[in-house]
């Protein structure tokens, strides 16, 4: 991407625009759904425009060092861009890109394939963290079930752009496993205990990894429909492991298994 100064006239210079006021609305998930679009700021725009995505509004500084390519540009006050940020350490450039969807049927994978199957996930930011480690692991896939938004500012910020890069979809949890089915996917369900040992089980096989939140865990009616389960060892003092912790040492030991 081009690195120039641009100076340029300001068009928006206070926190009170209502450009700025409706890009605090869209911090809000419901707005956001309303009008089919969603947010992203700072380092994570260039992962967006790297998957192909242009921005339908870009706000940025009088000078900035990146070109980016948007329908329409908006040079803006540091007092606008903070107001209007979401983070805590605001960043300097904001764009609004319009949403996208992909389904179950739509979904490509390798073979075999390895997809991760997220139940029920309680913290955008975990989804996120997931997504990063699936774009190291070579992850082909992740489905996201339950009441998640995909492109929540914390998953996006989390994922450090990989919710662009990785495959991922939102869908109820009976269709992600009737998917899978259809796809030749064994499924494997993590619980905390009684499952196999990782190494036990032939995750060279095409499979679908299913992982659920820390709290609540898998729901029993997943684990009863999964072909079998896995159980993470746990010498220690604690008994359970953050979800995308979790998912990152059984990835990785699938990545371990295919590369032997």
């Amino acid at each position: 991407m081009p690195r120039t100064a641009i100076l340029a006239h300001m068009d928006i210079e206070s926190g009170a625009n209502e450009r700025i006021k409706r890009l605090v609305r869209l911090h809000q998930r419901r707005h956001r759904v309303a009008e089919g679009v969603f947010v992203v700021e700072g380092d994570e725009i260039e992962a967006a425009l790297a998957s192909g995505l242009i921005p339908a509004e870009l706000y940025r500084p009088e000078t900035n060092g990146t070109e980016i390519p948007a329908e329409q540009t908006f040079v803006c006050s540091g007092r606008a861009l903070r107001k209007a940020s979401y983070r805590s350490d605001p960043a300097a450039v904001i764009a609004v890109f319009p949403g996208f969807a992909t389904a179950l049927d739509d979904l490509r994978y390798d073979d075999p394939a390895f997809v991760i199957i997220a139940e029920n996930l309680e913290k955008p930011g975990n989804l996120g963290a997931i997504l990063r480690t699936s774009s190291a692991a070579g992850v082909d896939a992740v489905v996201a079930t339950g009441d998640i938004d995909p492109f929540n500012p914390n998953v996006i910020r989390a994922s450090r752009g990989a919710v662009f890069s990785v495959q991922l979809t939102v869908a109820d949890i009976q269709s992600a496993l009737d998917w899978s089915r259809s796809a030749g996917l064994q499924v494997v369900a993590a619980v905390s205990e009684g499952g196999k040992p990782p190494w036990s089980i032939d995750l060279k096989a095409a499979t679908a990894l299913v992982v659920g939140a820390e709290a609540t865990g898998l729901t029993p009616g997943t684990i009863a429909a999964a072909d079998m389960t896995v159980t993470i060892p746990m010498n220690g003092a604690v008994d359970s492991l953050n979800v995308s912790a979790a998912m990152a040492m059984l990835s990785y030991e699938a990545v371990r298994q295919r590369s032997g």
